[in-house]
């Protein structure tokens, strides 16, 4: 099987952007640890994108290669929704979180112990405390509500990446089909 430069280019720019992706997010969480991991990620994709321009001007005549051209920013669009994913998951996943607490803790933990600092109603308390504290959601009385259209924008596209990934959304996982 031969590839061609051009099959080897369609590779070479949204690997190169997501090189610089991922330096420009280390580079600013170290230059600026108090902004936290998804504005650095952010920081890290406004590099990279108007690296994919020059990349993609340098390299090839953009009329003319149009489907080269869709067929980086698709690759890069997923690279960033798999690595936003990445990130989020060493973030916020119980599992992890519960492992990096063992790891660091000066003697070994109980089960009460780790029960008593994760339960279900901690857990939860401490998510909406985030979400209220980000603004995402706001409370009036007893209730809750999605705060504004950042929030609405993610939970739309999370969904839309869903349907098109799975085929269907289920709107409580819980739930069956």
């Amino acid at each position: 099987m031969n590839v061609s430069w051009i099959s080897a280019g369609v590779l070479f720019i949204p690997l190169a952007v997501a090189a610089v992706t991922v330096v420009g997010q280390i580079a600013s969480s170290r230059l600026w640890p108090a902004l936290g991991i998804y504005r650095t990620q952010l920081i890290g994709v406004a590099l990279g994108v108007p690296v994919f321009g020059l990349l993609t001007w340098a390299l090839w005549d953009v009329p003319a290669a149009g489907d080269r051209t869709l067929a980086n920013a698709g690759i890069y669009l997923c690279f960033c929704y798999v690595y936003f994913h990445f990130n989020n998951m060493g973030e916020t996943a119980r599992r992890i979180r519960l492992l990096r607490e063992m790891a660091s803790a000066t003697t070994p933990l109980t089960c009460p112990e780790i029960l008593q600092r994760y339960g279900a109603s901690e857990v939860l308390g401490r998510r909406m405390a985030r979400l209220l504290e980000a603004g995402q959601v706001v409370q009036s009385g007893n209730r809750l509500f999605i705060a504004n259209r950042s929030a609405s924008a993610m939970v739309w596209a999370v969904n839309l990446v869903h349907r098109i990934v799975f085929g269907s959304h289920r709107s409580n996982p819980l739930e069956g089909k």
